[in-house]
């Protein structure tokens, strides 16, 4: 669950406003092609972290989706490596 996993990103959303940006994430899945149930999970946990437009704002975001030649589990892929290693400074 969002709450348990993200509770200081969370805690103060009321639910039926997380539960619509989980939809309007889920619709941005579709639309990149991320169809896989762990696919989606990790951009749901992307749009809490990073806020609900995280695809157009960050900028290393938006250049890996727009790659229309990848699938949608090669983006994800590429958005998780970027995110662990150039943002987070990589495994700990």
């Amino acid at each position: 669950s969002l709450r348990i996993h993200f509770p200081s990103h969370t805690g103060a959303i009321p639910q039926q406003d997380l539960d619509a940006s989980v939809r309007h994430a889920l619709d941005k899945c579709r639309r990149y092609g991320v169809d896989q149930e762990l696919d989606s999970r990790r951009f749901i946990e992307l749009t809490v972290l990073y806020g609900a437009n995280f695809d157009s704002e960050q900028p290393w975001a938006s250049r890996i989706l727009a790659q229309a030649h990848l699938s949608g589990h090669e983006r994800m892929r590429q958005i998780d490596e970027y995110e662990l290693f150039a943002l987070r400074g990589g495994p700990r």
